[in-house]
């Protein structure tokens, strides 16, 4: 078996060897192409999320969990999931860039192993402590894990998606579920305005480089830290002169 390269060039390849090449399509594929090589090709509408959401089960969140823990978080994605992304079809023309059902349930449980890894929840023997605990963790990670990729004009829609699922957990009504996050010693939600430090003017800085703090670059701050915190690759976005670089 003998690997032709673009430039000519030929390698002699083992019987024992064998090549896998991720495409995005096959535009510019040749019908021998085709013919001679096993084409596998699987949409992600068909995979779904749940494969990479047993994997996580498996490999990574069971060992934090004890078993009736796992249970109960794992009905939580059960309930709430394939729900959540059924009410948000109608909306996914107002996403800034577009997503899998499979992205927006990694983010998910990457916000969700910030949280399980302090093993405060392990330790807790009260149910419904320990329930109260995570079903919290589920609505923040589920707000900011799927919420993010849509612009603001649906932020209000799905406000009311999630107050719809996460009613039981009273987040404060008096603006979208945006604007507050788990406060973990409290076990309740607060504003992001409560960790807002007071701008001070520095007469002695440019103009330019002044930096007023607000609820956004405060609350990406935050989010952003939540994720390099644990080593995941984060891909933050935003239109000219919204402070990426700054909170970066």
């Amino acid at each position: 078996m003998t690997l032709c390269l673009v430039n000519g060039e030929r390698i002699k390849l083992n019987h024992s060897i064998r090549i896998l090449f991720e495409v995005q399509d096959l535009a510019v594929a040749s019908p021998a192409t085709v013919s001679r090589c096993g084409m596998v090709y699987i949409t992600p509408s068909d995979l779904g999320w749940r494969p990479y959401f047993n994997s996580w089960i498996q490999n990574y969140i069971s060992r934090f969990l004890t078993d009736q823990k796992l249970a109960f978080l794992i009905a939580l994605f059960e309930m709430f999931v394939d729900l959540g992304f059924e009410k948000m079809r109608p909306l996914r023309d107002r996403e800034t860039l577009p997503t899998q059902e499979s992205q927006n349930v990694e983010c998910l449980c990457n916000f969700i192993e910030h949280f399980i890894k302090d093993q405060k929840i392990e330790q807790e023997e009260k149910k419904d402590v320990w329930q109260k605990q995570l079903n919290s963790i589920f609505a923040f990670s589920m707000i900011w894990g799927v919420g993010p990729s849509f612009d603001k004009s649906a932020h209000r829609h799905l406000d009311n998606i999630f107050r719809d699922f996460f009613g039981k957990l009273h987040i404060p009504p008096k603006e979208t579920v945006f604007q507050y996050f788990y406060h973990e010693k409290e076990m309740r939600f607060r504003p992001w305005d409560q960790v807002l430090a007071d701008f001070e003017t520095r007469i002695v800085a440019p103009y330019d480089q002044l930096y007023v703090p607000t609820i956004d670059s405060v609350s990406y701050t935050k989010i952003l830290s939540h994720l390099t915190g644990i080593d995941k690759k984060t891909f933050f976005t935003g239109t000219t002169g919204v402070g990426k670089s700054i909170i970066i």
